[in-house]
Formats: C-alpha cells, structure tokens, sequence
C-alpha cells in the first residue's frame, strides 16, 4: 500500500526542515506522538535513531516505533525507516522551495509504502 500526500506551509523552507528533521519535535505537529527518545546520534543526520512512542488508532494502547534515518538531504529530503509490530513503513518528505523569494509558503510532500498487516501516516495534516 503506498500513501501520498502534500501540504503548503507558510514558513521558510529551513524552518520546515529544521522542524521535520529532528524526530524530537514530531509530539508537537503529529497528534499520534506521545515521545520520540533518542537512541543513536547526535542531533538530526543521517543513521539517526529514535525510539518514539505513538497511538496509531486513538482508542487503543500507545506503542514503541522504531525510526530509522536512511536518507538525509537538508533541506530539501528525508527518508525514514520506521517499525513497529504492524510492520515497517517507509516515510519520503520531499520540501521543494516557495516560488517567490519571501513570504511565500513551501510545500512539504510525504509519501510512505508498507510492509506488513497496516498502513499508517505519522504526518499531522
């Protein structure tokens, strides 16, 4: 199964990266994150990992996700490997530039294909 989706964002392209890149910061745009803990690395880059905790369906128990960064091009894509007892889910985020120089909103595209028994999307939009 392959989920796609695109979203305008009325900020500067570094600062969607910046929010995007660091998994730390997806409890405050992802509703579904409860806690994302660091395990590998230092900061956002390539081989970073995170332990995140998240409610894929709302009326059930939270569970542990794995996530991986297999790709890390700032600021334009990253590529995460997550997975959890459901299966493993690719995530793509591709933020192209404004078309205008400033004040013109970028646009942030993630797309995701699954293995295993569910699909899933962490993005809050």
């Amino acid at each position: 199964m392959e989920i796609e989706r695109s979203v305008v964002i009325a900020r500067p392209i570094q600062e969607v990266w910046d929010c995007i890149a660091d998994a730390r910061n997806d409890p405050h745009w992802c509703e579904k994150v409860e806690e994302v803990h660091q395990e590998i690395g230092d900061g956002p880059g390539p081989d970073t990992r995170y332990r995140v905790i998240h409610r894929p369906v709302r009326l059930k128990k939270p569970k542990a996700l794995a996530v991986t960064v297999e790709e890390y091009t700032p600021p334009s894509r990253l590529r995460l490997r997550e997975e959890d007892d459901d299966g493993v889910f690719n995530v793509i985020y591709e933020l192209e530039r404004p078309r205008k120089e400033r004040g013109s909103p970028s646009t942030i595209g993630s797309s995701g294909r699954s293995r295993g028994s569910s699909a899933r999307s962490h993005a809050g939009w």
